[in-house]
């Protein structure tokens, strides 16, 4: 599978289009929003594609499984690069008229994905992870148990999360603050769709091996890091950031996500 930066951009551009329109949770984003979103964002979802694209060789004859569609930027993505595209959202935000809706041409099912039998079954070729577990309460051995059964067997899984043990989080905890924060949103939202809890990368590595998947490789890349860039707002914190990055390439463990790439056994 091909990954073309420039479509990628025209594509995003148009589910942008579609997000001021028709989706009720953008059409309230200020301006900030729209400048600096889709420039933290591009090279985020071109980063998760080039992954995902070492287990694509035909895309029409590949069917994926995206785990949290949220806004539907990536299944949109995986949509147009010609794969057959499922996406499971969270049955307690959207109903699944609602989620038909909000996402056209990207078959869609509500699931509470971590305790409801997914509607799939062993069909699958890849199941995409990404930016989920931190956000799903215990026990998520169930949640891995019904991705195994979907797959196919040798099927792939990718699963992504932010990393605990980055450089960033291990200064903040130097200095005395929490590295994942949200204590006010802890404290006061019902229903809570924080991080319930953030990993290390041996940590997902060891839940995908309990689950029974072969680990394929597990290691850290810059991927928040776009979002802190696009935000600076002078060229002295651009800088800093640069130079932070060029830190992480130290140590793998010191980058801010966490990939884990899976395999069912055959």
């Amino acid at each position: 599978m091909k990954v073309n930066v420039e479509e990628i951009k025209k594509w995003m551009d148009e589910k942008y289009k579609f997000w001021r329109t028709s989706f009720p949770y953008y059409q309230n984003k200020q301006d900030n929003f729209w400048q600096l979103h889709p420039i933290s964002e591009l090279p985020k979802r071109v980063q998760y594609l080039q992954i995902l694209s070492k287990y694509v060789n035909e895309p029409t004859s590949t069917t994926i499984v995206d785990v949290g569609i949220a806004g539907g930027m990536f299944p949109f993505l995986l949509h147009k690069l010609g794969l057959n595209v499922i996406g499971l959202d969270w049955g307690g935000i959207s109903s699944q008229e609602e989620l038909e809706k909000m996402h056209p041409g990207v078959k869609v099912y509500a699931c509470h994905y971590e305790k409801e039998k997914w509607p799939l079954d062993n069909s699958v070729d890849v199941v995409t992870h990404l930016d989920v577990i931190e956000h799903v309460h215990p026990p998520q051995q169930f949640m891995f148990q019904e991705i195994m059964r979907i797959l196919k067997p040798g099927g792939i899984l990718i699963v992504s999360t932010p990393n605990l043990a980055s450089l960033r989080k291990r200064i903040w905890l130097l200095r005395g603050k929490h590295p994942v924060g949200q204590l006010k949103e802890f404290f006061e939202s019902n229903p809570f769709v924080e991080h319930i809890r953030e990993f290390t990368v041996n940590e997902v590595s060891q839940i995908v091996k309990w689950a029974g998947f072969e680990v394929i490789s597990a290691y850290c890349i810059n991927h928040i890091y776009y979002t802190r860039y696009a935000e600076a707002s002078t060229a002295m914190k651009k800088i800093i950031l640069k130079i932070y990055n060029l830190l992480t390439l130290l140590k793998n463990d010191l980058k801010d996500t966490i990939v884990v790439e899976a395999r069912k056994p055959i």
